[in-house]
């Protein structure tokens, strides 16, 4: 099976490809299973191959907040071309319950200035978050943000690597990345000009999934754009302040109630239709994966990521962070972050079976008549590269001086 698999002019193809190869060639009983089991458990395979199923892992499910700037999800956007005022980087934060945005350009992603912002014009200005949702970004696990947490009394939760969905905030990315496209023209230094505006247009718009803008459930009112000062000459006057200064705190938790409402219902149908493209998989302590590779292209170096490992290990599963985030060990270490399962995929080892024909009691089996070389031990095993059976005990004398190999 070496020959029809393993080798060049063989090329690593699938199960049914060495199947028919073999089967034009050659024939012995339970052969298909034999062939499916060796083309399963060879180690060249799933490094090199992408599996052609469902991607694994359902939608998870997040409890909406229950009050406005509870949790906050926080990414970076960049680098992009530098900018006339030296910026390269945006800082995008995004309330989760009412969707809230703030956008910050800035000229290096550091720690520091992360922190910056985030207590200066952030923390400061509508209070403490409970919760923050970040990737595993070098500035977000840094010493410094995590003492800024400490200090303020702040959870800080991370997304596994490799993959961003659970943060909120890189659909934002998405909707700002179209939204500068389509003012800086052919001048990309110009992308930081309507930073704040694109900010405004957001905050003012009418969530899909919360049916109402950002800036009502922020700020109890809608925010003033320059067009309605055009329509609107005089504010309205306000009789008794009191009666809306009384009733607003309910009206405004009613509003936030009607939004949790919404925000449970979308992320229902979105799981229904989302879990019908994906299907579930979970994996047990202790067993074999295989952790999916992101390399990048190095001219210098000639390497190409397109001909590099899609996936490396095994690696073995130490415990269930979640439904489809696990904790893996690299041998007898563990890995810094847990891995989601679309990161993941089952690895088979190719194992060695010794079968032990000798009869613990030969009198009381009907077998016992065998001849004495059948009752030997015979060892077969499955990861030798040439598929062979050796048993030099049940070979004839002459034959022990050769090597005693037989061809399976």
């Amino acid at each position: 099976m070496y020959i029809f698999h393993d080798s060049p002019e063989a090329g690593h193809l699938g199960v049914k490809k060495t199947k028919e190869k073999i089967k034009q060639r050659l024939f012995w009983n339970g052969m298909n299973k034999d062939i499916h089991s060796y083309v399963k458990t060879c180690h060249v395979c799933p490094k090199t191959k992408s599996e052609k199923l469902r991607p694994p892992g359902l939608l998870g499910t997040v409890k909406p907040a229950t009050a406005i700037f509870e949790s906050l999800y926080i990414d970076l956007q960049g680098p992009l071309p530098i900018s006339q005022k030296r910026n390269k980087f945006i800082l995008v934060i995004v309330d989760q319950l009412s969707k809230w945005v703030e956008f910050f350009a800035i000229p290096t992603a550091t720690a520091h200035r992360i922190v910056q912002l985030m207590e200066d014009h952030v923390f400061c200005r509508f209070g403490v978050p409970k919760n923050i949702i970040t990737d595993q970004g070098s500035q977000f696990i840094s010493k410094l943000l995590a003492k800024c947490c400490q200090e303020w009394g702040i959870k800080h939760y991370f997304c596994s690597p490799y993959h961003p969905q659970p943060n909120i905030s890189e659909k934002t990315n998405q909707t700002l990345k179209t939204m500068i496209a389509s003012y800086v023209e052919n001048n990309h230094t110009k992308w930081d000009i309507h930073l704040q505006k694109f900010a405004l247009a957001l905050r003012t718009a009418v969530n899909v999934t919360t049916k109402c803008s950002p800036s009502l459930l922020n700020l109890g009112r809608e925010i003033k754009l320059p067009f309605d000062n055009k329509i609107f000459q005089q504010s309205p006057t306000i009789t008794d302040p009191s009666i809306i200064a009384n009733t607003l705190p309910e009206q405004l938790n009613e509003i936030i109630t009607f939004v949790r409402n919404n925000i449970v219902t979308a992320h229902e149908q979105s799981k229904k239709y989302y879990d019908s493209k994906h299907r579930e998989i979970k994996y047990n302590p202790g067993e074999l994966v295989m952790l999916k590779t992101h390399y990048l292209s190095d001219k210098d170096k000639k390497f190409a990521s397109k001909l590099a490992p899609k996936w490396s290990g095994p690696y073995t599963i130490k415990e269930e962070v979640n439904k489809v985030t696990y904790k893996i060990l690299d041998g007898t270490k563990e890995l810094r972050t847990p891995y989601h399962v679309q990161n993941l995929k089952p690895y088979y080892p190719r194992k060695t079976v010794t079968f032990n024909l000798n009869r613990p009691d030969e009198n009381s089996h009907p077998e016992s008549n065998f001849p004495n070389k059948l009752k030997k031990n015979v060892t077969f095993q499955l990861d030798r590269p040439d598929e062979t059976l050796q048993s030099e005990s049940t070979l004839p004398k002459r034959a022990r001086k050769s090597p005693g190999f037989y061809k399976v």
